[in-house]
């Protein structure tokens, strides 16, 4: 049994039970199932098993839903620091090879793969 078919077995046993837990949020295992094979499919347009995506998301519930996307598609996944400046971003993007980018604008604007690294 992987972690998806845990998820998946508790979204079919007890689909309202809280999975994710931030502050007064909550996300239910029924939720998190769907959050996580919605952003799966969508990256499966861009993205291959074995590739590099960077995760550069501040909100940390989106962090783990994107992580957990990425993740059942079989990609990479490198983490990055708020904080990082864009030349450090591009000159590590290029080190690791990454395939694109999942940020803050790309992710609001429903688009989980950005291959535009820029210093700008």
């Amino acid at each position: 049994m992987n972690l998806f078919d845990y998820i998946h077995s508790y979204a079919t046993r007890t689909p309202n039970h809280p999975a994710i837990m931030t502050g007064k949020e909550h996300i239910s295992y029924e939720q998190l199932e769907h959050y996580i094979n919605r952003a799966a499919n969508s990256m499966l347009i861009k993205y291959e098993p074995g590739e590099v995506v960077l995760l550069k998301l501040t909100d940390k519930k989106n962090f783990i839903l994107m992580f957990l996307g990425v993740l059942k598609i079989g990609c990479k996944i490198v983490p990055i620091p708020d904080d990082i400046m864009p030349q450090a971003l591009v000159k590590l993007s290029k080190r690791v090879n990454a395939q694109g980018i999942i940020s803050d604008k790309t992710f609001e604007e429903g688009i989980f793969y950005d291959t535009r690294i820029s210093t700008q």
